[in-house]
């Protein structure tokens, strides 16, 4: 009875561990079929310098270089249900290639325009000297282009006959005592004589000499400059001549190229900084007073002018300046521009989704102020974004995308093997007769030199009277 009981003991523990190293073996194949099934991966080779040119087995691409080979993974687990051409990249590559991430959020934007400017001369403050009356320049004044001249300085003495005649008409019906009283008269001749831009001072001072003068002199409405100069002393001159332009320098104009896209945020009455390179350091304050209703068709660009003042006269016209235009666009859904990547057709932004997965978004995108774009569509508050490099991460996309197209073509999915074995059988049959020819060359000459060793023997033997 003893005896059975061991031999029953011994059959049970021989069972006992059949059963645990069964368990164990399915459980490893188990795990080992999940582990298969979560990498799923096969080998494609792809261009170099050609990143849509994909194929499943080894070669050279278009340009003639080798193709090198990379793992495409089925998207499986956390990886289904993303968007076509979803990479998924381990963290060794992406340290390798430096990726770094941005967030999609709501920020307060400005819009900033810097621009170049030109400086002009206040068109506002521009005045022409002219003469009313012909005559002769007696005495020039401002003799030269570029002079300063100031409110009330002599400009230049002038002889007319005409203004001594209206001198006279003006003496004899002022102090004539049968026309003294007639208010009509004296107002008429007055007027004759301001409308010739004669002083009140003038005036007064030809009623109270009581004589005409030969000479009158004409002086500066304003302080400014001359900058332009059409008379010399002793010149003649007729009505309506312009003989100086003069412009006063106390404000000048800054005038700013606005490209179509800047528009929208250039205004009447935004504040501007200007900087110039003759002025180092120093920021200059100015105002948009006026932009121009039409485009240059030249640059395609519309011109805003901003009122800069100019004490001591610093700021010179045809100097160039740059200029810092700012407008608040408000709080916006943004993307950092350096994460965004136009193709042409679209703009793509690549989602980071965990686990190494980054899917393409394509999105619709506003105004781009401050490094930022404004968000229409196609992202949401808190997305984690590829910002660098970008080019990168579209290239393994477009892989994926171009690999996947070619696994859905008939031959290119579980036929990898196929393909690989026949092209080593090819290789190795071309191998073989490239060893089999070179062999049959080899003996082919050893033979092709034993008959040239052969025949001079041959050939003395057989001509008669040449035997030794």
């Amino acid at each position: 009875m003893k005896k059975y009981l061991i031999i029953f003991s011994l059959a049970l523990l021989v069972l006992t561990a059949y059963g645990c190293s069964k368990h164990q073996a399915v459980s490893k194949t188990a795990n080992g079929s999940a582990q298969q099934a979560k990498e799923k991966c096969k080998t494609m080779y792809k261009s170099t310098m050609m990143p849509k040119e994909v194929s499943s087995k080894p070669g050279k691409d278009s340009m003639g270089m080798d193709m090198v080979p990379f793992q495409v993974c089925e998207q499986t687990g956390q990886g289904k249900g993303l968007a076509p051409g979803t990479v998924q990249i381990s963290s060794r590559l992406q340290q390798m290639y430096g990726v770094t991430l941005g967030t999609v959020e709501n920020r307060d934007l400005k819009f900033s325009v810097r621009n170049d400017a030109i400086i002009k001369y206040d068109e506002t403050k521009l005045k022409d000297i002219n003469i009313r009356f012909s005559g002769w320049i007696q005495k020039l004044h401002a003799d030269y282009t570029g002079m300063m001249v100031y409110e009330g300085q002599p400009l230049f003495t002038i002889y007319s006959p005409e203004l001594v005649s209206a001198e006279q008409e003006y003496l004899l019906v002022v102090n004539n005592p049968y026309t003294s009283s007639n208010k009509e008269l004296i107002r008429a001749a007055d007027q004759k004589l301001r409308l010739w831009n004669i002083t009140n001072k003038q005036i007064a001072e030809i009623k109270r000499a009581g004589k005409a003068y030969d000479t009158l002199s004409f002086y500066a409405p304003f302080t400014g400059y001359v900058i332009e100069k059409h008379v010399v002393q002793g010149q003649h001159v007729d009505a309506g001549q312009t003989l100086f332009r003069i412009a006063d320098l106390s404000d000048v104009w800054a005038m700013v190229d606005v490209y179509e896209s800047q528009i929208p945020f250039v205004h009447t009455g935004q504040p501007v900084q200007l900087h110039l390179q003759s002025i180092p350091g120093q920021t200059i304050k100015g105002r948009i007073d006026y932009v121009y209703p039409y485009l240059d068709n030249d640059t395609r660009t519309v011109k805003a002018r901003v009122v800069v003042p100019n004490p001591g006269y610093k700021i010179k016209p045809d100097m160039y300046g740059s200029v810092l235009i700012q407008d608040t666009i408000g709080e916006k859904l943004a993307v950092p521009s350096d994460a965004v990547m136009n193709t042409g057709t679209r703009q793509v932004v690549f989602v980071y989704r965990g686990d190494g997965y980054f899917e393409p978004h394509t999105v619709k995108l506003g105004e781009h102020a401050d490094k930022y774009y404004v968000v229409l569509s196609g992202l949401k508050a808190g997305d984690r974004v590829v910002t660098n490099p970008v080019f990168l991460i579209d290239a393994e996309s477009n892989l994926s995308e171009a690999s996947g197209a070619m696994g859905s073509m008939p031959g290119m999915d579980g036929g990898s093997k196929k393909e690989i074995q026949d092209s080593k059988f090819k290789t190795q049959k071309e191998s073989q007769d490239s060893k089999f020819k070179t062999q049959k060359e080899t003996q082919d000459s050893k033979t092709t030199e034993k008959k040239k060793k052969s025949a001079p023997s041959d050939q003395d033997n057989s001509m008669p009277g040449m035997k030794m």
